[in-house]
């Protein structure tokens, strides 16, 4: 299988652009039981990046196409100390967890497919806030997209933003 990737680093899908995940699903049920249980199935249609530049324009850390260690999502995931460089990325940018810049500015993404995954649709939780997180049970914390990333992590960088929203 040849895959396509955008000028972002991202798989670019004909239905959902690169709001995707890639994994390997091993079942014992037929397709007609995923049917019934509405287990969506993909297409595997990659579609051609048209390099457009608008990711690059965009990118906060100005990482798109080159060098991924500025890259706002992955800076916001790691794990231990930040260096210099990542923390003012970090306390600049728009967002306090992940970045999908990138993404949303895609040509591809405007016309993207609803996720199906009733995961990714229900149990927003909004404005996040360091009291919210502390406050947060650890079966609650896990339970978000974030969750997979223990709460310090989102805890410095909510501290990073609050220190951005004071300057």
């Amino acid at each position: 299988v040849i895959t396509k990737l955008g000028d972002n680093g991202l798989l670019i899908t004909e239905r959902y652009a690169s709001y995707v995940f890639i994994f390997e699903l091993v079942t014992t049920l037929t397709e007609e039981q995923m049917r019934t249980q509405n287990i969506p199935r993909g297409t595997g249609v990659i579609s051609e990046c048209a390099h457009c530049g608008a990711c690059r324009r965009a990118c906060p850390g100005g990482c798109t196409g080159g060098d991924r260690s500025r890259c706002i999502s992955a800076i916001s995931q790691k794990k231990g100390a930040l260096t210099e460089e990542e923390t003012e990325l970090l306390r600049h940018a728009q967002y306090t967890w992940g970045c999908d810049v990138c993404q949303d500015v895609c040509p591809h993404a405007k016309s993207a497919a609803e996720t199906p995954i009733p995961y990714f649709r229900n149990g927003r939780l909004g404005i996040l806030t360091e009291e919210k997180t502390v406050a947060m049970a650890e079966e609650e914390y896990t339970s978000y997209a974030f969750g997979w990333r223990k709460k310090e992590i989102m805890l410095r960088n909510l501290r990073l933003r609050k220190e951005r929203d004071h300057d």
